[in-house]
């Protein structure tokens, strides 16, 4: 655990860019996702409390960070095409601005945005928006 490793599956190269099917093996943010609700929680109760704000992203991600114990986590491994496009040089760059790309960001985090996106679901269903 706590080791990223990828496995190259398949390539297309096009006009315009070029396709990488790949896996992705990454510590699963997913084990720990009670600690971290459980966490995010009790910090957005807390501010609702006191009637602070309850901060943004960039907070939750501290909390989150924090209720994490990474060398602990099992490894999960995650199917993702990767979008490629190549840069001035011809060489291939992966454009972490396209959304397409979106999900090997969440395998190279160990699931980290589907983890944010229950947690914002979660506080939404309480009646506590994250911005």
């Amino acid at each position: 655990a706590g080791q990223l490793q990828y496995n190259i599956q398949t390539s297309s190269v096009y006009q315009e860019g070029a396709e990488v099917q790949v896996d992705i093996t990454a510590p699963s943010l997913e084990s720990s996702m009670n600690d971290v609700i459980a966490a995010v929680v009790k910090h957005v109760a807390k501010q609702k409390l006191f009637g602070r704000e309850i901060g943004g992203m960039e907070e939750l991600m501290e909390i989150m960070a924090q209720a994490v114990k990474i060398d602990s986590l099992p490894s999960k491994t995650f199917a993702v095409t990767v979008y490629l496009v190549p840069d001035e040089n011809g060489a291939w760059k992966v454009d972490m601005n396209d959304s397409e790309n979106l999900p090997l960001l969440n395998a190279v985090t160990g699931g980290l945005i589907d983890l944010l996106e229950q947690i914002r679901d979660k506080a939404d269903s309480y009646g506590f928006p994250i911005a």
